[in-house]
């Protein structure tokens, strides 16, 4: 039954979900992950584009998946 769970846990899918728990003081926050980037103005660039609803959480995640970092 174990061996099972393994199988299907670490099973190809075509999806990749991320969450992270940030520490910022006293507060913690659950945080998700969009995408991810070889610089910090790549990402501050898609940050500004969402902000200003140039973009969409959606578009992210769909590029988020072109990547085959993990």
């Amino acid at each position: 039954m174990l061996s099972l769970f393994w199988k299907s846990l670490f099973k190809k899918k075509p999806y990749k979900k991320g969450y992270f728990v940030h520490q910022a003081g006293a507060k913690n926050l659950l945080c998700k992950i969009l995408n991810e980037y070889e610089t910090i103005e790549e990402a501050k660039e898609d940050l500004l584009a969402l902000i200003m609803n140039e973009t969409t959480e959606k578009k992210l995640e769909k590029d988020f998946l072109t990547k085959k970092s993990w």
